[in-house]
């Protein structure tokens, strides 16, 4: 046997004992809570914009923010609340903006609960 293969079966034996995990499995996460409020559809409908959304917590109000696309579509310093209707179960909800002010709009569903305020991610509908 030559040094090459001493070397080559102590190579092996050591990587067979090198354990690949310790075999234990983490536990699973917890489920999560989904949004207060997601929004289902956004599109333009003839000249006005349709929003279905789904409301998964009670709240106070839900409310249709929007404003031209701009520079920043992120931004929620120029967002004008549009519409907004009593939140008062957990069901699917229709919002409906009559005057879009361009042909792209960003759009964003708030739900206001008692002094909390919580904010959907920007969608952006274009005609």
């Amino acid at each position: 046997m030559t040094y090459k293969h001493a070397f080559l079966i102590l190579i092996i034996v050591l990587l067979a004992f090198i354990p690949t995990a310790c075999g234990r499995k983490k536990p699973p996460l917890p489920p999560i809570a989904p949004d207060p409020v997601e929004i289902i559809s956004i599109k333009f409908s003839g000249e006005k914009v349709v929003a279905k959304i789904r409301c998964n917590a009670k709240g106070d109000r839900v409310i249709l923010l929007g404003k031209p696309k701009g520079i920043c579509p992120h931004c929620k310093d120029d967002l004008k609340e549009i519409m907004a209707i009593s939140a008062d179960t957990t069901k699917k909800l229709i919002l409906e903006d009559v005057d879009p002010k361009s042909h792209y709009m960003v759009y964003r569903i708030a739900l206001e609960t008692g002094g909390s305020f919580w904010l959907s991610e920007p969608v952006i509908v274009s005609k």
